[in-house]
């Protein structure tokens, strides 16, 4: 396994409650009023579909007004406010000793650099891929692995994906590359159950994963 890549929200960093207050304050900027409370919204899917769950009836340019104002508040203030999770960055200063690593998230690219510069992990990856990395177009997850693959020239049973969610796993299911679930994050840990799939419980656990599937290749 040489190459790992990673999902930033709910994997790496835990920025559940710094979305939220940056939806609240969007909200009251454009007089909105969310309908479903804002603490039970859905964190890890691409931004356009997290406002359609709060307001999926307004129009377009409200849809439009809200998204550049909800930008704007989080990549100013908010994203910064994330938690990283108690042994990633150790856990990843190990790996890459002796694997690459790279990053791919639903995230937009700016808070994504801004977030893992702030925790000093930009240098950590070989590449860092955004749904808006390419052409500032908005990418699928599965579009944009198969994006590092193409431009890195990796080999798909080289690759290995660590994420929390469904969406995660169906995106590698789609490209072809393995996935191993990490139980801290947004998933659903009862439809997890369901995807076969190896588990990772905890950063420390890392390493120790990596030893034992080079030993089975």
């Amino acid at each position: 396994m040489d190459h790992l890549i990673f999902d930033l929200d709910g994997t790496l960093v835990d920025s559940a409650e710094s979305i939220r207050r940056a939806l609240i304050e969007s909200c009251k900027v454009n007089n909105i009023e969310p309908i479903i409370p804002i603490s039970e919204i859905k964190i890890g899917p691409p931004l356009d579909e997290i406002i359609r769950s709060i307001s999926p009836y307004e129009e377009s340019y409200q849809h439009d007004l809200f998204k550049k104002t909800f930008v704007e508040l989080y990549d100013r203030k908010f994203c910064k406010e994330c938690i990283v999770y108690p042994g990633a960055i150790d856990a990843l200063s190990q790996a890459a000793v002796n694997a690459d690593l790279f990053l791919v998230t639903n995230k937009r690219i700016i808070p994504t650099v801004k977030i893992l510069r702030h925790h000093n992990m930009v240098d950590t990856f070989k590449a860092i891929i955004g749904c808006d990395s390419i052409e500032h177009n908005v990418f699928s997850k599965a579009k944009s692995i198969n994006h590092l693959i193409n431009k890195y020239g990796l080999s798909k049973t080289d690759c290995t994906y660590f994420g929390d969610t469904e969406g995660d796993a169906a995106a590698c299911h789609e490209t072809g590359v393995d996935f191993v679930y990490v139980s801290w994050g947004y998933g659903d840990i009862k439809k997890m159950a369901n995807i076969k799939c190896l588990t990772m419980n905890s950063w420390d656990e890392l390493c120790g994963f990596i030893e034992r599937v080079q030993l089975t290749e």
